[in-house]
């Protein structure tokens, strides 16, 4: 029993050891607002409006993300993609995705950043 539990502590040391987990606030310029995991473990669960412009995208080994198998898009109404050891869903503004090793899923571009791209671009001229 105590052999298990030491196995057990010392496993999910590890692995919290190869996470950076970042939190952004709703006022947030950026990637929407939410919580994101890098690291051995990729993840997150967000809120804000995606910038699609497509109404509707489907790709089969191919997708805005490394190693995704396969992805539809349904305008800002739906967002879904299957990865080789993980998922991503979307549904109107929330945004949650988990991968491990080979699938890194991210939030999509949100309507925020795309403005902010332009406020950047538009004060370097």
């Amino acid at each position: 029993m105590l052999a298990r539990l030491a196995a057990l502590v010392v496993l999910s040391s590890l692995l919290t050891g190869c996470l950076v987990i970042e939190a952004n606030p709703w006022d947030s310029q950026k990637g929407g607002a939410g919580v994101k995991s890098h690291g051995l473990v990729h993840g997150h669960a967000t809120a804000g409006w995606p910038a699609e412009k497509s109404i509707v995208r489907l790709g089969i080994f191919d997708g805005p993300n490394p190693g995704t198998l396969l992805h539809l898009t349904i305008w800002k109404l739906l967002r879904a993609e299957i990865g080789f050891l993980g998922a991503s869903l979307g549904v109107g503004p929330l945004d949650a995705g988990f991968g491990v090793l080979l699938y890194e899923p991210a939030p999509p571009p949100y309507c925020n950043d795309i403005e902010a791209a332009n406020i950047e671009d538009d004060a370097d001229d």
